[in-house]
């Protein structure tokens, strides 16, 4: 993520294909950390609600444990 930070996007991806999808993780979760209760609660309610409606927290898991299995073969 460091690589991502720093605008090295290909080396980064390189590295890690998951990159990406987990600095937005990190920042979603420090702006919601810092929001005042009301809209802290708000913020959370909603992230559940889009994950509860398209699974995307079960997408990512299972793309990374692929993406891991393949890369553990040697195949990328």
């Amino acid at each position: 993520m460091v690589l991502l930070i720093r605008g090295e996007w290909r080396a980064a991806l390189a590295r890690h294909a998951f990159a990406p999808i987990f600095l937005f993780g990190y920042i979603l979760m420090a702006v919601v950390v810092v929001l005042p209760d009301r809209r802290r609660g708000r913020a959370v309610h909603w992230i559940g609600l889009l994950e509860r409606r398209t699974g995307a927290v079960a997408c990512v898991l299972l793309g990374l444990i692929l993406y891991w299995v393949v890369r553990l073969l040697g195949l990328l």
